[in-house]
């Protein structure tokens, strides 16, 4: 559980309001759809390699900045903290500049494969449902 005075929690709630900045911006700007509902029309698409792209560049610039916060505003206790938690997920990460690098490559390419995915199956589940 995440503590309010933890320096990782603030990076947190920014990095959860830009992805919903970006789902919304997603939702209501989207260019594939067509919102005559009420008449049957067709249902809102993603645009796949726009979303993969924006997920790539938004996870990876969060672990990179996130890297950078805690490497200015963290204690030992956080840096141990977020090393256990990224380290696991991503080969060769560490806090220091060098595994921010490492963490924005690894995450661009989670975050994107992983938007990829879900803009996918939401595609897929859309036509079929509506």
């Amino acid at each position: 559980m995440l503590i309010a005075s933890s320096v990782i929690h603030p990076v947190l709630v920014v990095m959860l309001a830009l992805l919903l900045i970006m789902l919304f911006a997603i939702v209501f700007f989207n260019k594939n759809t067509n919102n005559n509902h009420a008449t049957g029309g067709e249902s809102m698409l993603f645009n796949i390699k726009a979303f993969s792209i924006t997920a790539a560049i938004m996870w990876g610039g969060s672990i990179f900045f996130m890297t950078w916060w805690v490497l200015a505003f963290g204690s030992p206790g956080h840096v141990a903290q977020l090393e256990n938690w990224l380290g696991l997920a991503y080969m060769g990460y560490t806090v220091s500049p060098l595994g921010s690098i490492i963490g924005l490559f690894w995450g661009a390419i989670d975050g994107g494969i992983a938007a990829f995915f879900f803009s996918w199956i939401y595609n897929s589940l859309s036509k079929r449902l509506t």
